[in-house]
């Protein structure tokens, strides 16, 4: 191990270890010629192992050959080679110094797989890297590929160290500086040619014995640019699913025996690998050299159109995903709509339903208002029917009554007046048979009936006087100052008067309406035709009484005419 501030070659000084390994060291020192830092990767050479002088020989020519080779290796993705020299029989290589972590640091500092989009960027670039080694003249085999070798430097872009500078065509001499420890660490990246290469022939020879004929066509391979593949596959697996893959050893066994491959698909360790580059993957780690994509650029093809298919799908997923969505979404809207129309569809109905009732209620109030006023008019009716009949029964009950008590009175009243007439004188100027009766007193049929009696009376009279005539002639020479003549004047006209009520007539006794007197039939005949027309109505009872004045003094008579009958000559029977 060099210390700090050793010089080497007289222009590196050592600044610091990177790295140490039982076949060596990386260390970071300072060229003071290129005024620059580089990386110096050392090579030991143990010498229990290689005792002879001239296998030393030949190992540091091999050292040399290849680090000529690689320093004339251009290309961005690779380190860049500046020299190669020997010192106390150690071999170092100088490169361009890259700043930065590897894949496996970024690894176990995330603890999570690193994002797809990520490892295929860093495929590519190596993939380009590994096409332009494969295509040298001749080509350059890496032969150390894993997640430890692979550097991102402070640009973004992916370096890809670690070159085996021991590999030779000699085996012997690849057998001899291979150091063990460093074959476990790349074992689960290293294909079955490359791992057969550093098997103890003591083991080589049990499992000969137990594989035969398969392992014998194993050992004849040698590593190519289809190993270089196996072991940028195996790497790009580890860095997206976490997972260190299962070393090819142990799958090659398994199948040989007749298993199941035990390596899992990335794409089962972790789902966001696409299938398409999970199938790239797993073509790149096929354990057979022949079904492995045949260079680093067929691989690269088939990686980029992997990513353009998972892309192209994976945009097309997102595509139907979003015209699910907005179907769900139009389908959701369409659903909420309908739903809101549906609501509203039912307070439509139940507006209408409320409007129905509504309309059913008024309805129902109205015919019952309808029955309530039918019933009323009916109970008005009967009401009114009973009222009427019992006015009639109480006006028909009176009505009897009246009429006695009327006869009674108007009996009373004219046996009164006979009486009160007995002592007036015959010739009285104010005669009672002719005054105004009251108003609204007497029944209309009471002036007929004294007229029938008159009628009657005189018609008697006129008889009896027929056959007595002397007996009138001697009244009438004997009382002569008698014999009253009752005239009056022609009635005055009737004042029209429209619509005039039903008259109401004076019941009058026949006592009443005969007065003491000798006045003719004749004359009670005129008396009773004028004292008629005063009892027409009460708006002709109204009207001024008609005047009686006293009869004028009796003119002489003619010889020939007859005396006229007065009362008194009736009464007196003459």
């Amino acid at each position: 191990m060099l210390t700090k501030d050793k010089v080497l070659k007289g222009r590196y000084r050592i600044i610091d270890a990177l790295g140490q390994s039982e076949t060596g060291a990386v260390y970071e020192a300072y060229d003071s010629i290129r005024k620059a830092n580089v990386a110096l990767k050392e090579i030991l050479i143990d010498s229990e192992k290689v005792p002879a002088i001239n296998e030393r020989e030949v190992l540091k020519r091999s050292f040399a050959d290849r680090a000529k080779t690689l320093a004339e290796v251009k290309h961005e993705s690779l380190p860049q080679i500046r020299g190669y020299f020997s010192e106390f029989d150690r071999q170092y290589l100088v490169m361009e110094l890259i700043n930065g972590e590897d894949a496996g640091e970024l690894l176990a500092k995330n603890e999570k797989p690193l994002a797809f989009s990520d490892a295929a960027n860093w495929a590519d670039q190596l993939l380009d890297a590994l096409d332009y080694l494969h295509t040298l003249a001749p080509p350059l085999i890496h032969g150390d590929i894993k997640p430890q070798n692979v550097k991102l430097n402070s640009r973004g872009k992916i370096k890809l160290l670690g070159f085996d500078i021991t590999e030779s065509k000699d085996a012997k001499i690849n057998q001899i500086v291979t150091n063990q420890n460093a074959v476990a660490a790349s074992l689960p990246y290293s294909p079955l040619e490359q791992i057969l290469r550093t098997v103890d022939l003591t083991a080589r020879e049990v499992t000969t014995k137990v594989y035969g004929e398969k392992l014998e066509n194993a050992l004849k391979k040698t590593a190519d640019a289809r190993s270089d593949v196996y072991a940028l596959g195996a790497t790009l697996y580890h860095l997206v699913t976490a997972q260190i893959p299962v070393d090819a050893l142990e799958r090659t066994l398994a199948v040989w025996s007749e298993e199941f491959d035990p390596l899992p698909s990335s794409n089962e360790l972790n789902p966001a690998i696409p299938i398409e580059v999970s199938d790239v993957l797993a073509k790149a780690m096929e354990i057979e050299p022949e079904k492995r994509y045949g260079s680093a650029m067929e691989m690269r093809q088939a990686l980029q159109t992997a990513v353009t298919r998972a892309q192209e799908r994976a945009a097309e997923e997102v595509k139907n995903r979003e015209a699910s969505a907005a179907r769900e979404t139009l389908l959701a809207e369409e659903k909420r709509l309908e739903e809101e129309r549906q609501k509203v569809e039912q307070e439509r109905l139940q507006l209408e339903e409320e409007r129905r009732q509504q309309a059913d209620l008024i309805q129902q109030q109205l015919k019952t208002a309808e029955a309530e006023r039918e019933k009323a008019e009916q109970r008005a009716a009967e009401a009114e029917k009973r009222l009427s009949e019992k006015k009639s029964v109480n006006a028909d009950d009176k009505k009897p009554s009246a009429n006695k008590e009327n006869f009674a009175q108007k009996a009373a009243d004219a046996d009164a007046s006979a009486k009160a007439d007995k002592q007036k004188s015959a010739f009285d100027e104010s005669p009672v048979l002719f005054a105004e009766p009251e108003q609204n007193k007497k029944p209309a049929w009471l002036l007929p009936a004294v007229v029938v009696v008159f009628l009657l009376i005189g018609g008697a009279a006129g008889i009896w006087a027929l056959r007595s005539p002397n007996v009138a002639a001697e009244s009438n020479q004997s009382s002569p100052s008698q014999a009253v003549i009752v005239t009056n004047p022609p009635p005055a006209p009737e004042p029209t008067v429209e619509a005039a009520p039903q008259p109401t007539v004076e019941t009058i006794s026949a006592t009443d309406a005969l007065p003491m007197t000798s006045a003719s039939p004749a004359s009670i005949e005129k008396t009773a035709a004028q004292s008629a027309p005063r009892n027409k109505s009460t708006t002709a009872a109204a009207a001024p009484p008609t005047k009686v004045e006293k009869p004028a003094a009796p003119r002489p008579k003619p010889a020939n005419q007859k005396k006229a009958v007065t009362v008194d000559d009736i009464i007196g029977g003459n």
